[in-house]
């Protein structure tokens, strides 16, 4: 049985992920059970934290393992835990679905608006004041959410961040630098005020 707290620890690996991921590319079906048990409520969160829209997102996360499992030949895990795959296909969902959905609205307006704190990143919580960063955070486009979604929601690395958004670690750097950088201006403006 899967330890179910790993959801709580952002980029902690399953210890026995490798096998189980062996095991579930020769079509056993209870070990991706166990992958998915393992780590649903992790891409319920990325998925959620980037539409802000709870049916939305419980119907997007099941095509995400739906999707995984379809695929799963393709997975390698060389240098990149599962998850980090598992979020590669959110991240693809989710642009299918706003491109398939035109009427959607995007969530740029709503970003983060109904975040609760327990949520969120322990350190950016400490370092701002919790509703300040919701109001900044409206401000961003959509590439700077995904890449502070997966950096500071989802505990994903830098790096891990540039391979799920396929661009280089340089420019994730930067998209991360100038994100952060709107943040605090508008935080700062919002205090002077």
């Amino acid at each position: 049985m899967i330890n179910s707290s790993y959801a709580s620890r952002p980029m902690e690996v399953l210890p026995e992920e490798s096998r189980l991921v062996r095991q579930a590319k020769s079509g056993n079906a209870d070990a991706f059970v166990q992958l998915y048990e393992a780590y649903v409520d992790r891409v319920y969160r990325y998925v959620y934290f980037r539409v802000i829209d709870d049916e939305l997102a419980e119907s997007l996360t099941p095509r995400v393992f739906i999707k995984a499992w379809q695929l799963l030949d393709r997975y390698h895990p060389y240098g990149s835990p599962f998850i980090i795959w598992l979020y590669k296909i959110a991240s693809n969902q989710i642009i299918e679905h706003f491109y398939t959905h035109p009427k959607t609205v995007s969530n740029s307006d709503g970003f983060l608006w109904s975040i609760e704190d327990r949520v969120f990143d322990k350190n950016v919580k400490d370092m701002f004041d919790l509703q300040a960063v919701r109001d900044a955070l409206r401000f961003l486009n959509d590439e700077e959410q995904q890449a502070l979604t997966l950096k500071f929601i989802s505990g994903v690395s830098t790096n891990e961040v540039a391979r799920i958004m396929e661009k280089p670690v340089s420019a994730i750097q930067i998209l991360l630098m100038y994100a952060l950088q709107k943040v605090t201006k508008h935080m700062d403006e919002k205090e002077l005020r």
